[in-house]
């Protein structure tokens, strides 16, 4: 699952992943990814981190999860995720790597 968003407060994301928990969207989960989540803080003197909200709202879940894939809205490149295809998740040495090409 790729997440990603601009300007959203982490109690945003957090009411946004509790959406998908009680729905049961998650349970199919296998591996989540962030995107850079651009100004994604509630003000500079936020004492929590957007990491924090999101591992305690998932905390039941055993599936790997990757913060800041600059992909989506960025403030430089940005990587084209296609949507199907398979891949690896390595959130220990921080990358995704596609399995299978987007076309063929």
């Amino acid at each position: 699952m790729f997440l990603e968003d601009v300007n959203a407060k982490p109690y945003q994301i957090d009411r946004m992943l509790m959406q998908l928990k009680l729905a049961g969207k998650l349970n199919k989960v296998r591996g989540m990814v962030f995107g850079v989540m651009l100004k994604c803080k509630q003000s500079d003197t936020q004492e929590y981190r957007l990491q924090e909200i999101v591992l305690r709202t998932i905390e039941e879940y055993s599936f790997p999860i990757l913060y800041g894939l600059p992909s989506g809205h960025t403030e430089s490149g940005s990587l084209t995720l296609p949507f199907g295809v398979e891949a690896t998740l390595n959130a220990d040495d921080r990358y995704l790597e596609l399995e299978e090409g987007a076309v063929e």
